[in-house]
């Protein structure tokens, strides 16, 4: 593995533990990620006291993280009756869905616009680290999907548009459940490897046309699945 990728790589998959963290942002990561990995549920209740306890922090902290995670649609705030996970939107899949497609439709377009070498080698060597763990006597789904997480934000980065990624995940929340309870579907991981190895063959030939067909394709994945999703799992959706 080139060791230059090698490390952006591990970095990127380490730093969340090393970087110093105001207690709101500590509460605020730690819910995002427990809502989004459906360890919290839609209809979870989230009793202020509680979270105080179990974080150590003081009302301040979860308040604000709280507030941060509704404008995010991911919890409802209610003054009389508490706080609740939110159920999944599937209008707000829609618009996040069509906010990623078109900002992920240019990337890939300047991407085939510009020396590439070096883009085309980091994602290589994810969408290995990719088959790895999704090859282990137990499939780490985490992982992996730490792993595809930054094959689609190392795209943006290439293009010095790491910003917009950030915007793309700010809206990815109820998308992300949605994916949370599609991986683990049978075939589902080999779909995403082969649409990530699609990806990146359109990128390396320059091939606009063919970059916007295997992008397109790769995205629809799991939005094309969220009738079917929903007939499954009822008791996340609203």
């Amino acid at each position: 593995m080139n060791q230059k990728n090698n490390y952006l790589i591990k970095n990127y998959l380490e730093q969340s533990n090393d970087l110093p963290r105001t207690a709101v942002d500590r509460v605020y990561d730690d819910l995002l990620r427990r809502i989004v990995s459906l360890e919290l549920p839609p209809g979870s209740q989230l009793v202020r006291g509680e979270l105080c306890s179990e974080y150590k922090v003081s009302q301040t902290p979860v308040r604000e993280a709280l507030l941060r995670l509704e404008q995010l649609g991911l919890v409802n705030v209610k003054p009389q009756s508490g706080t609740e996970v939110s159920y999944i939107d599937v209008k707000q899949l829609e618009q996040s869905h069509f906010l990623r497609e078109a900002l992920e439709f240019e990337v890939v377009r300047q991407l085939t616009q510009i020396p590439n070498e070096e883009i085309v080698s980091q994602l290589r060597e994810i969408v290995a680290m990719q088959e790895q763990v999704s090859t282990a006597d137990s499939e780490d789904i985490i992982m992996f999907a730490k792993l595809d997480e930054l094959f689609h934000r190392s795209m943006f980065t290439a293009i010095g548009h790491e910003s917009l990624y950030k915007l793309v995940r700010s809206r990815s929340g109820h998308m992300d459940r949605v994916r949370r309870l599609h991986l683990p579907s049978e075939g589902k991981i080999r779909s995403v490897l082969a649409g990530h190895k699609a990806i990146i063959d359109a990128i390396e030939s320059g091939s606009q046309d063919k970059a916007f067909e295997t992008m397109r394709d790769h995205l629809a994945g799991t939005i094309s699945r969220v009738r079917i999703l929903r007939e499954e799992f009822p008791e996340y959706f609203n």
